[in-house]
């Protein structure tokens, strides 16, 4: 009999417990794209953001926003370290590494954009690439895809409210470059 119980203990147990699949982040909006535009595939459906990058001597750094109604920033998601120049680029690690690779980092914003969420690193078991089709320094522009950029939680705790990993996949993206 206790060893009913103690199957029955255990099987409600884990019946309660959350899959990380089954917490998913809200869809916010893409915000003014006046600077860009940025849309990747998240749990399958259409993800779209801002989308602007920053000058470094030889290289650039982008960033993809997502916003609320009002306009508050919401999502954060940036890739750094990519070369100045057409080509196609290994993602891996994390930004200001200065290594070969586009380092990348994804976080979330709450209140009225001041108070940081959870920060996310790259999952360095998820194999991705960067490429910019379209590189115009005189115009100031430049343009991409990427295959897939996946994310996973810093630290511990907040694993009931958010998800333990974020994937994007599919992601087109054309941009002002402002310095």
């Amino acid at each position: 009999m206790k060893r009913i119980f103690l199957i029955l203990a255990i099987l409600t147990v884990l019946g309660s417990c959350k899959k990380d699949d089954d917490i998913r982040l809200t869809k916010f909006y893409p915000g003014p794209q006046d600077t860009g535009w940025a849309t990747a595939r998240r749990y399958g459906e259409k993800w779209e953001a801002t989308a602007f990058a920053r000058r470094y001597q030889n290289y650039i750094g982008i960033d993809f926003n997502t916003f609320t109604e009002d306009g508050i920033l919401r999502e954060a998601m940036a890739l750094n370290e990519i070369p100045l120049k057409i080509g196609k680029y290994q993602i891996k690690g994390q930004i200001g590494e200065y290594d070969e690779y586009v380092g990348s980092n994804f976080g979330l914003v709450s209140s009225d954009g001041d108070v940081f969420g959870p920060l996310y690193l790259h999952d360095d078991n998820s194999i991705g690439f960067l490429e910019l089709t379209m590189v115009d320094t005189i115009l100031k522009k430049v343009a991409g895809k990427f295959d897939t950029v996946a994310f996973v939680i810093m630290g511990e705790g907040g694993e009931d409210k958010y998800p333990r990993k974020v994937k994007f996949e599919d992601g087109e993206f054309e941009m002002d470059i402002i310095e």
